[in-house]
């Protein structure tokens, strides 16, 4: 039997009731994944988790994020893949890095792990290092996996219990034009189970 083709696949606006679809089985390969063993350090399946999620499309992501930055109590960790800042006052990157300064000055632990290869020519070395100077400069940590290691996760958590988690880039574009699709889950549990995988990321693999 042929499938026919769904909107799932179109550049257009889902709807909603493709929307929740789409959010269901987003949220069921987590799950599915989450339960398979560890393949960052000694990281134990999460199994199941409770609570509520929203889906957060294109440029969505960024407002929510950046609201939610703003309202962080005690901590931020980050695992970005790229992190992309310029000199324009425009790019939204450069505002997410405003946002994680303004939250070390408040009090709040901010950390960042980044991408970084051995390939002296690929940008993305250059474009994280341009970030991670600008972060460290406001006394934020900041580290980079090993350089045999791919790091492809976007991730963010918040306060230990909230979750950022999807195609994300930090840089003006991902957040700006391009079909992006993250979501963001409120739960102690996979907030827990993330910040494992964050701690453990750069730490060489078991053969």
């Amino acid at each position: 039997m042929r499938l026919k083709s769904t909107n799932i696949l179109s550049i257009q606006p889902m709807a909603p009731d493709t929307r929740k679809i789409f959010i269901f089985f987003f949220t069921l390969i987590i799950l599915v994944f989450s339960t398979l063993p560890g393949r960052a350090g000694e990281l134990h399946g999460l199994g199941s988790f409770t609570g509520p999620v929203k889906a957060l499309e294109n440029e969505k992501y960024f407002q929510v994020l950046t609201d939610k930055i703003k309202e962080a109590k005690k901590e931020i960790e980050i695992c970005m893949y790229l992190f992309k800042t310029t000199e324009s006052p425009n790019n939204l990157a450069n505002k997410i890095v405003d946002g994680l300064i303004d939250a070390a000055k408040r009090g709040v632990k901010v950390s960042v792990l980044m991408e970084e290869n051995d390939n002296r020519n690929d940008d993305l070395n250059a474009q994280n290092h341009q970030t991670a100077k600008k972060l460290k400069a406001a006394g934020i940590k900041v580290s980079f996996d090993g350089k045999k290691i791919t790091t492809h996760a976007k991730l963010v958590v918040i306060d230990g219990s909230l979750v950022f988690i999807g195609s994300h880039n930090f840089s003006h574009t991902a957040l700006s034009t391009s079909n992006e699709t993250s979501l963001m889950v409120e739960s102690k549990e996979l907030a827990a189970y993330f910040l494992e995988y964050i701690r453990t990321a750069a730490l060489p693999r078991p053969k």
